[in-house]
């Protein structure tokens, strides 16, 4: 993958100059994990009951969401902003509650959840979850998940 930079337009020289030197590139986020919970208790993915109610959850580390600077049209200054985080969810089987959950910039919460209703027949599936911030760093998980009968 190549990254591109592009210089900020129209900025004052001082601004300019702030700006080269505190900008760093993006680095990707990093899924820490993906867990699933079934009224509460731990879910054991592998064993998930036909019709279960599951609650997912992605985490990352507090570093993925990286500070950067803005130039600010307004002031005519720099500003900090903090990256927002945004999951995208996908599952060959059952139905998400959403298809996309995250955190809004500042948000300084390093998880996000997700309701999934198992199907109504046993057999496996699989579960991709794929992690963005808001500069176009990525990350992604495959969770496989197999969906038994409750005899």
């Amino acid at each position: 993958m190549e990254r591109l930079s592009c210089d900020l337009a129209n900025a004052p020289v001082d601004a300019v100059k702030e700006y080269l030197a505190t900008y760093t590139a993006n680095r990707n986020p990093v899924i820490a994990g993906v867990s699933g919970a079934i009224a509460g208790g731990a879910a054991a993915l592998d064993a998930v009951p036909v019709g279960a109610e599951v609650d997912f959850e992605v985490g990352w580390s507090a570093d993925d969401t990286e500070e950067y600077p803005v130039f600010d049209r307004a002031s005519q200054s720099l500003v900090r902003r903090r990256e927002a985080m945004r999951v995208s969810w996908f599952v060959t089987a059952g139905e998400l509650r959403e298809d996309r959950t995250g955190r809004a910039e500042g948000d300084l919460a390093v998880v996000s959840g997700n309701g999934w209703t198992a199907p109504r027949e046993a057999g496996a599936c699989v579960l991709w979850v794929v992690l963005r911030d808001s500069r176009g760093g990525v990350d992604f998980a495959e969770v496989p998940i197999q969906v038994v009968s409750a005899e």
